[in-house]
């Protein structure tokens, strides 16, 4: 049986009739909601900051751990996997208890680019195996699977007609890209753990930007604690 993804903090309010109205009272506009009347959406930049391995699991010495980032950004009118998601990889070695992971102070950048009327943030931590596989390529390697084609094409499609109707589905084409996530990081590691998912709409939540959680504290449960923070870029 494939597992589920067990994420450890979901950070993700359900669409109601409110929040779908709002969309289509919006959906034929650009207008950023932070940002007044500007109609060209600036570029965004997710962050990862403080990364605290409480507890690798490993008697002796330290463990080489691989972070496993999938960001699913919305990108109107097309099904390519380039414009509809990022996936990023990275690798530390050597980690120990209580270590915090070894990230420039500006952040760990899990995502760079344009957005289009949604954002949502999936992130793993799993115990690294050698010689496996980014998750980018991962993906790439599913992506003839019918679960990857009918994402895409969901999700490459959203602003094609009615973007408020269509919106419940896209959100869970997205879902479904990280629970794959999850499942091929799981294939190479079963020790694979999915330490947040998160969605962040344009219009009710301006993309998300500012610091998570907010107000200096950290997201920490079991064996993790971490922040991010999503910024828009001047152009």
């Amino acid at each position: 049986m494939t597992p589920k993804p067990n994420w450890l903090i979901e950070d993700d309010e359900p669409l109601n009739a409110a929040t779908i109205s709002e969309i289509r009272r919006n959906q034929d506009s650009n207008d950023y909601a932070t940002r007044g009347s500007s109609r060209t959406l600036p570029p965004l930049a997710l962050t990862l900051h403080d990364v605290v391995i409480h507890n690798v699991h490993k008697w002796f010495g330290g463990a080489h751990l691989r972070l496993d980032a999938l960001v699913v950004r919305g990108k109107s009118g097309s099904a390519d996997r380039a414009t509809v998601y990022q996936a990023n990889t990275f690798r530390f070695p050597d980690v120990r208890s209580g270590q915090r992971l070894d990230i420039d102070t500006g952040g760990l950048l899990l995502f760079y680019g344009g957005a289009y009327q949604f954002l949502s943030i999936f992130i793993l931590v799993a115990r690294d195996r050698k010689d496996s596989d980014d998750l980018a390529k991962l993906l790439i390697k599913e992506a003839a699977s019918p679960e990857v084609s009918r994402a895409l094409a969901q999700i490459g499609g959203l602003g094609t007609g009615d973007i408020a109707a269509a919106m419940p589905a896209v959100l869970a084409a997205a879902s479904a890209l990280g629970g794959l996530a999850y499942q091929v990081v799981r294939g190479l590691s079963p020790t694979t753990v999915g330490i947040y998912r998160g969605s962040w709409l344009q219009h009710r939540d301006g993309f998300g930007v500012g610091r998570h959680p907010e107000n200096e504290a950290e997201f920490h449960d079991r064996d993790f604690s971490f922040w991010y923070e999503i910024s828009l870029e001047e152009r």
